[in-house]
Formats: structure tokens, sequence, C-alpha cells
């Protein structure tokens, strides 16, 4: 569960099977707003929350969520909350996030804007660490792929376990797995996201 405040102190709050909560300070009661058709297995369902910074003149939201359907992914979508209800016509994917479900866990996932206007993304390694006897999850054996963190967290040419940038100003898909790189060495790095 995550939550994102309003400047005038309604919570937005969310459930990983994918309702979206108002908590409304003035009438001091909490209404669902929106449902997300996602897939909650194995950690995976509505993970993360953030309003845009004018949110109180444009009414955008942020989710990361895993959605229904046969292809594994994540998704980073905005969408417009507006009269009370948010807007599901109003999403705009801005990442998707290949997954895998096979095996659950570590699907986490938060968002958060920071002081400059980008909206910084986490996200799990998607990797099961059980089975493992107390090592780390690195397994190469065959039809062993979701126990080993090497394809995800280990892997800079993947998503997951990783913090990413989204900037905004310039829409520019940005990453920093686990070492700070500057802006212009992570571009080159990725040079289809400009």
């Amino acid at each position: 569960m995550e939550i994102a405040v309003t400047s005038g102190g309604n919570v937005f709050w969310i459930e990983r099977y994918g309702t979206i909560h108002l908590y409304d300070q003035a009438t001091k009661q909490t209404l669902p707003v929106g449902k997300l058709d996602v897939f909650s297995g194995n950690n995976d369902g509505l993970l993360g929350i953030t309003l845009d910074p004018a949110f109180d003149t444009n009414g955008q939201l942020y989710l990361y969520y895993s959605p229904a359907g046969a292809t594994p992914k994540q998704h980073v979508s905005r969408f417009t909350f507006r009269n009370n209800q948010l807007d599901l016509a109003s999403e705009k994917v801005l990442l998707e996030i290949p997954t895998q479900r096979e095996e659950c866990c570590h699907s986490a996932g938060s968002l958060e804007f920071g002081p400059n206007g980008d909206l910084y993304i986490a996200v799990g390694d998607n990797t099961n660490p059980s089975q493992q006897d107390g090592y780390a999850p690195v397994d190469e054996r065959p039809d062993r792929s979701a126990f080993d963190a090497q394809r995800t967290s280990a892997n800079t040419h993947d998503l997951r376990e990783k913090f990413s940038v989204f900037i905004r100003s310039r829409m520019v898909l940005t990453l920093f797995p686990k070492a700070i790189y500057s802006r212009r060495t992570a571009l080159r790095a990725n040079p289809r996201s400009t």
C-alpha cells in the first residue's frame, strides 16, 4: 500500500488488488474513486501512487501497476482525477517494464517526485529469493531463470531492481542502476530514450 497526500490534506491510498481510495479531509469519509484491472498474484498488483507536483491545477496522478492480461508487465501510467473519480480513459502509459509471472516475489514498486520535478521510480527485482539455502539468488540451472537475479538486478539492460528517473521536461527516461551515472552517460547507453 502506498499513499499520496494533497495540499488540502486529502489522502489517496491504493490496494494491491487495484482499488484507489480517497480520504476526504472535510467529510472524514473514505470512498473508492477508481479501480484498475490488475494481475494481483506473485506480489503484483497496484503497487505505487504519487501526485503530480501541479496536482492542484492539473489533477494528474501517477500509478505503478501490473495490468491484467496474457503479457506479464508493469506500467507506470499517468491518469487524470476529475469529479472525484479517476478517469480511466485518460491513461497515458509512460513506461512498460517486462516481468515474469511463473514464480513469485519482489515485484515491488514506488513512485515519488523529486524537488526538481523528476519522477523517480523504484522497481523490485522480480526474482524469487527462496530455495537458495541462504545464498544470493543466482541460479543458472535450466528452468530456474525466475530464481536468478542476474537477469534483472545484475543486468544493466533490464529495468527491474533499478532506480529510474523519468525526466518530465523532455520526456527522457534515464536509468540509474546501483551507481550514479551522469545524464549524458545514461543517454548514450540508451540512445532510443530521447
